[in-house]
């Protein structure tokens, strides 16, 4: 659901499906034990409310859910893959799923490390894949997977994990008919506050930290039961520059509508949204309260290992290393959706207080 939710509104927004690939390890859908067949709901079974349904493009499944295939499915060498990202786009990376100190599971057969991550930061730089970088993690010390990013990590990159090392990611709720936990805290949350924010067809001032960072902070945000970890200031980017917006469906019509021979065409220009310079400030989550530096934002209780990570031979394609795991990617002009369940069984349910 943490995928599928990330995957509506980039869909809502007109970000064609020739510029996502959504990746799930779980058919959760047709498993015999849903009773809302072909359905997933996060709220309920309400009509036309199922966040899957025959509009849904699920690209990799199953077993071919893997480290490798991940890789090959964000550098654009795979057959179902983001091939037209270059250095005008702008790339959303989410993992959700089950993780842990440094690393983030696939199947319980891989696991994909921080180390992969920042040599796969560092490929897609090289190779000029994005504009902008956003990565986001949500699962169990989340914040841990972006500790092999060099201090030299370019400005155009940005982290965000939803705990910090030694703090577990919890679910919102659980579905009573299935006995499952539905969604994750800072997901629903982040969907919530984006269903809230004020409409309108133009751009507008909402930041990915009015959503993502500003409601989970201090004793009255949202409770989590860990903290927010950032890289790079989301004071400085809009929500339009990865999830799109009305205005950038409105322009995708009118293409398609003015050159109906060109629909299918995966090279359609859009320019990105631009910015206007913000200065760095301090920012976090209270107890413990997250500080900032001009590029990395960690506990100071759990400072971050800054090791630079470098591989000088690219001559080959990106491997994972001997471990990896991950789950959900995206972005504005292309997004990559990788969702994992754990051990691809029921998990407790008491109090609401599963580990993801």
């Amino acid at each position: 659901m943490n995928a599928l939710g990330f995957y509506h509104i980039l869909r809502e927004n007109g970000i064609p499906d020739s510029q996502i690939v959504l990746m799930i390890a779980d058919d959760y859908v047709t498993n015999p034990r849903n009773p809302y067949k072909n359905g997933m709901y996060v709220n309920g079974v309400k009509p036309d409310e199922t966040w899957y349904n025959e509009k849904t493009e699920l690209d990799i499944r199953g077993s071919d859910v893997t480290v490798q295939n991940f890789f090959d499915a964000v550098l654009g060498t795979g057959s179902k893959s983001l091939q037209t990202t270059n250095e005008e786009s702008h790339l959303l990376i989410l993992l959700t799923g089950h993780g842990g100190d440094n690393f983030f599971k696939f199947q319980d057969e891989e696991e994909l490390t921080s180390k992969d991550i920042a040599n796969l930061v560092e490929e897609l730089t090289r190779r000029k894949k994005f504009q902008k970088l956003l990565l986001i993690a949500d699962t169990c010390q989340a914040f841990t997977l972006f500790d092999k990013l060099p201090t030299t990590t370019p400005n155009n990159v940005y982290a965000l994990g939803t705990s910090l090392r030694k703090e577990n990611a919890y679910a919102h709720h659980s579905d009573i008919d299935i006995g499952l936990s539905v969604i994750e805290r800072w997901t629903y949350g982040f969907l919530n506050q984006y269903r809230k924010r004020p409409k309108t067809t133009t751009t507008t001032t909402t930041t990915l930290y009015d959503l993502m960072v500003a409601p989970f902070e201090g004793p009255t945000g949202i409770p989590l039961g860990a903290n927010v970890g950032t890289l790079g200031d989301f004071r400085e980017i809009r929500l339009e520059e990865f999830f799109g917006s009305p205005l950038l469906h409105e322009q995708i019509s009118t293409r398609k509508d003015a050159s109906p021979s060109n629909n299918n065409n995966n090279n359609m220009a859009i320019s990105p949204v631009q910015s206007s310079p913000i200065p760095m400030t301090r920012i976090g989550v209270e107890t413990p309260r997250l500080t900032s530096t001009p590029r990395h934002v960690s506990s100071s209780s759990y400072p971050m290992d800054m090791t630079a990570v470098r591989d000088d031979d690219y001559s080959s394609p990106l491997e994972p290393g001997d471990t990896s795991f991950c789950l959900l990617v995206g972005g504005m002009f292309v997004l990559l959706i990788l969702a994992i369940g754990v051990n691809g069984k029921s998990q407790d349910v008491s109090n609401n207080k599963n580990h993801l």
